[in-house]
């Protein structure tokens, strides 16, 4: 049903946060064992929405499976949520950091208990079973210091005020210290994995995990639960998983929860609900999509669907600083010997960046690695550096992000024309990006070529074609 959403919470702290940001007076209504509070909230735009929330009050996913289950046989809504707080697993990110999830793992499905060699012992192998949500609106809200910067920054403000207010100056010292906090005490929303399962204190266990699955976030008891229950409807609802970072998933946690009397959890929520609020403001319920206005900007318009979201997305929320880009060892030592430069392994990013800038190459920097080696995620990055330099200063190069595969993917491989058809696929692509080129009054423009094959006639004569539908503009690639 249009304009309704449904909301899943598994906790009662949870839930008395949440009913608190969004103001709602309610009356207890208990259905089944389940509180369940129905009201209308109007937005500033004018939208009236019906909100049904419902209390799971149990942490495990089969508690979260019945809860929903339940819930969506008696209300049918246009989106299904499940908000609330969960434990870090990234090293990416801190607490009150809030993570979308793009896909639930629920890491003990299917587990086994076998005996080891010694008798006394026996061993745990997980299995482990997906399950997505709508990738569209993660995308898209994991954009948000991008394309509703002045939004994303007041929801900023929000938890900082939350922070210094709840918290005495020696506690935030000691979080920073355990590098639970970052230095500028500002939070990221960032899209990612959820693992979901019964409650985990080691630290082997999380490496394991991310093992799996290298995009994992975060640690949850009950996501798994709600979208089994939401995938068992014929005509799959929207559906978006909404999870602030409230502990660190280790043996600190007992101590942090004691901090300001629980303030982090209940800092945590805030951000959640203050981002559901955000979400309802900036979503159109009847056409199902962001409104867009001339505060915002459409990544994935921006880029016009030549880089997959899928790195763009990494580009943007990964941390230039952190330890994250210095495993590139490959990529890096490639850069210094092919180029000769100074590039510093911590920093070289940025130093990429500064020496295409001030380059008079019209090919200024080459790379070459290996696949897998992060040559993709290395080039994203750069995008993300000269993107945001655009940004606050449109004299600057405006970077367009060309991904070679694309073409070779959409050629017919039965036919003899591999090599047209890929030509007429590019001028297409880059008709569409002159349009835009055109509509902003872009002069300047850093062509990123990304997986190129110098053995590929294909690749060969794109770039040929490349280079002439750009002649009028001044141009490094």
């Amino acid at each position: 049903m249009k304009n309704r959403i449904g909301v899943l919470v598994a906790l009662q702290e949870e839930f008395e946060v949440l009913v608190d940001v969004f103001n709602i007076k309610y009356e207890k209504n208990i259905l089944d064992n389940y509180l369940v509070v129905e009201t209308k909230y109007s937005t500033s735009k004018g939208d009236e929405l019906d909100m049904i929330i419902l209390l799971i009050n149990d942490m495990s996913n089969t508690a979260s499976a019945a809860a929903t289950q339940y819930f969506v046989d008696r209300h049918n809504c246009q989106i299904y949520i499940n908000i609330g707080i969960a434990g870090l697993l990234s090293k990416d990110n801190y607490l009150l950091d809030v993570i979308l999830g793009t896909t639930s793992w629920e890491y003990d499905y299917r587990t086994s208990i076998v005996d080891n060699k010694n008798i006394d012992h026996f061993e745990s192998n997980f299995g482990g079973k997906e399950l997505i949500t709508t990738d569209f609106l993660s995308n898209n809200l994991s954009q948000l210091s991008i394309s509703y910067k002045h939004k994303f920054n007041e929801w900023n403000e929000q938890s900082s005020n939350a922070l210094i207010s709840k918290l005495n100056d020696n506690d935030i010292k000691w979080l920073k210290e355990q590098k639970l906090l970052p230095e500028s005490e500002n939070q990221v929303v960032n899209k990612g994995v959820l693992f979901s399962g019964g409650t985990i204190k080691s630290e082997k266990f999380k490496q394991h995990l991310l093992s799996k699955n290298r995009l994992g976030k975060a640690i949850d008891m009950e996501s798994a639960g709600f979208l089994h229950s939401i995938h068992k409807l014929r005509a799959t609802p929207l559906t978006l998983v909404i999870k602030a970072i409230s502990d660190p998933a280790d043996n600190r946690k007992s101590a942090i929860d004691k901090l300001g009397n629980g303030a982090i959890r209940k800092i945590a929520m805030e951000n959640a609900s203050n981002l559901l609020k955000l979400f309802l403001e900036i979503f159109n319920f009847n056409n199902n999509e962001f409104i867009n206005d001339e505060q915002v900007i459409n990544v994935e318009t921006d880029t016009l669907h030549i880089k997959t979201l899928k790195v763009l997305n990494t580009a943007f929320n990964i941390d230039l600083t952190s330890e994250y880009l210095t495993l590139w060892s490959k990529v890096f030592h490639n850069l210094v010997v092919q180029h000769q430069t100074n590039f510093k392994e911590d920093s070289f990013i940025h130093d990429m960046f500064s020496y295409i800038n001030a380059s008079d190459n019209k090919i200024p920097l080459y790379i070459s690695g290996e696949p897998g080696s992060g040559l993709s995620i290395c080039l994203s990055a750069l995008y993300r550096v000269f993107y945001h330099n655009y940004q606050n200063n449109e004299t600057q190069y405006y970077p367009i992000y060309i991904d070679f595969r694309l073409f070779s993917q959409k050629t017919r491989k039965d036919k003899t024309d591999m090599i047209q058809q890929a030509q007429s696929l590019a001028i297409e692509e880059m008709n569409a990006i002159k349009v835009f080129l055109n509509s902003k009054q872009i002069k300047n423009i850093l062509l990123i070529y990304d997986r190129i094959d110098n053995t590929s006639e294909i690749h060969n004569s794109l770039i040929n074609v490349l280079s002439e539908q750009f002649n009028s503009y001044s141009k490094k690639k």
